[in-house]
């Protein structure tokens, strides 16, 4: 009987140190995988900001009306807000240099640098998003990417007491639905020139291109360049991200 009680015991603490052991694994494995789960997202950050500064760099040596498409990633542990994740310069800083991306995780800030001045923003929430990179000659646009354009700007050449039409077709890119509200800047119609766009307000932009129509018509004016700028602001209705795009508008009025 006592062989049998010692073999028990014996029994006993060999079980007991194999469950430290496996206890003890555990808790070093959890902590290797949180580990590398913060790792990846460190990696991910880092990388996402490498990309959109080669980016911008890139489209702005080319020139104006460049554009690229770079996919990012958003960690799930990313600091949203305008002084921790931001495009151009954080918002308690308004005399920093405009031409740093951020992306914050943990509290740890993934910074880089472009050569030139920066507009744009972040999507608010973590994910992978594609976004778009368009040089604006003196800056950089940098947005979430959900609409496509046929072109970056509007230019009609024509004489007085004339009425001409031209057209830009938008394109939804995103899975999701996306309504466009265009926003139009235009200060000569006092003086004779008159802009009008069809349709006038928003509207949800199709898969397979929406068109908007820009009519002008001159009537009397004086002869010349009459320029300004149509903001399109589209939102995707289940991301709630956001991508604005300037469209430069030039009418050239000749006698």
């Amino acid at each position: 009987m006592a062989r049998f009680g010692q073999a028990a015991a014996e029994l006993i603490v060999i079980l007991g140190v194999a469950m430290v052991i496996v206890v003890l694994f555990f808790f070093l494995s959890a902590s290797m995988l949180t580990g590398a789960r913060v790792q990846q997202q460190y990696d991910d950050a880092h990388a996402s900001v490498a990309a959109l500064v080669e980016a911008a760099d890139s489209v702005y040596s080319q020139g104006e009306g460049a554009v690229r498409k770079v996919s990012i990633t958003l960690p799930s542990d990313t600091v949203f807000g305008s002084n921790t994740t931001f495009i151009g310069r954080p918002s308690d800083q308004p005399l920093a240099s405009q031409n740093g991306i951020s992306i914050n995780v943990n509290g740890t800030a993934m910074f880089g640098m472009t050569e030139t001045s920066l507009v744009g923003q972040f999507p608010s929430a973590a994910g992978k998003y594609s976004m778009r990179v368009t040089s604006r000659g003196a800056y950089v646009e940098i947005y979430p990417y959900l609409v496509d354009v046929d072109k970056y700007s509007v230019t009609i050449v024509m004489a007085q007491n004339e009425t001409r039409s031209t057209s830009l077709t938008l394109t939804r890119s995103s899975g999701e639905a996306v309504n466009v509200q265009p926003t139009l800047n235009w200060g000569f119609t006092g003086i004779g020139v008159n802009l009008t766009t069809s349709p006038p307000g928003s509207f949800t932009a199709s898969e397979y291109g929406s068109q908007m129509v820009f009519t002008v018509s001159s009537g009397s004016a004086p002869a010349g360049m009459y320029n300004s700028q149509m903001t399109i602001t589209a939102t995707g209705a289940v991301s709630n991200t956001t991508e604005t795009i300037n469209i430069p508008i030039s009418i050239n009025v000749r006698t």
